[in-house]
């Protein structure tokens, strides 16, 4: 993207650029002002273009990658994956518009990473059971044995949804 954004290349020029953007929302600006501004690739609509430039970004990694979820490191700084936890927010509470949910599910976004994290760990299980013929992996020794523990508490609690409780029942959990 080649948008500059003035502010942040001269801050001198700060309330010039925020007065523009004012005056172009009101609809203050005359047409040949607006296009003077976008020849020089003017951002109007800074949070749509900050918007843009981190989906880009996502987008990069998903190619890099071949998933949207960069890992979240606690207390980390990583602007990307701080802006994918502040998407599935806003998608939450219905305040993500049609256009940047489309673009995200473009790159098989993760609305749900908790349910995405139950699915893997229960395909890895499922691969464990076909290989060893049980679905009990030791609980100290390896992820998929400490979240097998994680699974039996859950049942063990009825904390544990009945999809869920099927799914496992279908390679012998016990």
């Amino acid at each position: 993207n080649n948008s500059i954004l003035p502010t942040e290349s001269h801050p001198e020029h700060g309330n010039f650029v925020h007065a523009q953007r004012i005056y172009k929302k009101r609809n203050l600006l005359s047409a040949e002002k607006i296009k003077l501004l976008e020849d020089i690739n003017f951002v109007f609509n800074y949070s749509e273009e900050a918007w843009n430039n981190q989906f880009h970004e996502l987008k990069k990694y998903f190619e890099e990658y071949g998933h949207s979820s960069p890992p979240m490191i606690r207390y980390s700084r990583n602007q990307l994956s701080n802006w994918v936890v502040l998407q599935r927010s806003m998608y939450k509470k219905n305040k993500l518009d049609k256009r940047k949910i489309a673009l995200l599910n473009s790159i098989d976004f993760v609305w749900d990473i908790k349910e995405f994290n139950w699915q893997k760990m229960f395909q890895e299980l499922k691969i464990f059971y076909k290989k060893n013929g049980h679905s009990s992996p030791q609980v100290r020794s390896s992820e998929l044995g400490v979240w097998t523990g994680h699974q039996r508490n859950k049942f063990k609690n009825k904390k544990l949804d009945q999809q869920k409780i099927d799914l496992l029942e279908s390679i012998d959990f016990a």
